[in-house]
């Protein structure tokens, strides 16, 4: 299954499909730093603000940058844009 997979990607993929308690457990479980802008990314790019609301509560909008205004614009999430402008990025 999955047992060889990188905890980050798999991380990154649960973001894109909005599955929080998933992307918490595996950053937990993760030997690394996690990349957070690209959990962000993804989360964005799918319209998934809950993730988003969460890393921004943990660990600061310091992983969510621009790019997630990028992704989320590609695929016209609206509402996640409007909350991405609300806290502060254009």
């Amino acid at each position: 299954c999955y047992t060889d997979a990188d905890p980050q990607q798999l991380a990154i993929y649960a973001a894109g499909h909005g599955h929080l308690i998933l992307v918490r457990l595996l950053l937990s479980e993760s030997q690394t730093p996690p990349h957070l802008t690209a959990i962000a990314d993804a989360a964005a790019l799918n319209g998934h603000t809950h993730v988003l609301e969460w890393l921004e509560g943990s660990n600061g909008s310091t992983s969510i940058t621009q790019s997630a205004c990028y992704w989320a614009a590609a695929k016209a999430q609206w509402t996640t844009l409007q909350w991405l402008k609300a806290h502060g990025l254009r």
